[in-house]
């Protein structure tokens, strides 16, 4: 699970694998939902003949404070002022069905 902020400039977050934690890279500008493969840290391919492994997916998840400090509302609405980005503005409406 990541914050807003570590989504929008990448982080490194410590992540469970079938083998123990290990350090994942987060790039910047993740999006929610974004599966991150991790090579080699999932299951047996083959159950039998298990020396060989598949990918582990991690899928990102973006948390949104609920509350917030008084600085950190003033910086949420300072962002909010400066920023150009809408993700509103790649939606395209949807055609209406043809009957």
């Amino acid at each position: 699970m990541l914050t807003p902020w570590e989504a929008a400039l990448g982080t490194e977050v410590q992540v469970a694998t079938l083998d123990g934690a290990l350090m994942l890279t987060i790039p910047q500008g993740t999006h929610a939902g974004h599966k991150l493969r991790i090579r080699g840290r999932g299951l047996a391919a083959d159950p039998v003949g298990a020396s060989r492994r598949g990918d582990l997916f991690a899928v990102v998840h973006i948390d949104v404070p609920s509350t917030l400090s008084v600085r950190e509302r003033e910086l949420f609405e300072e962002l909010s002022r400066v920023s150009h980005f809408s993700p509103r503005d790649v939606i395209t409406p949807h055609k209406e069905m043809k009957k």
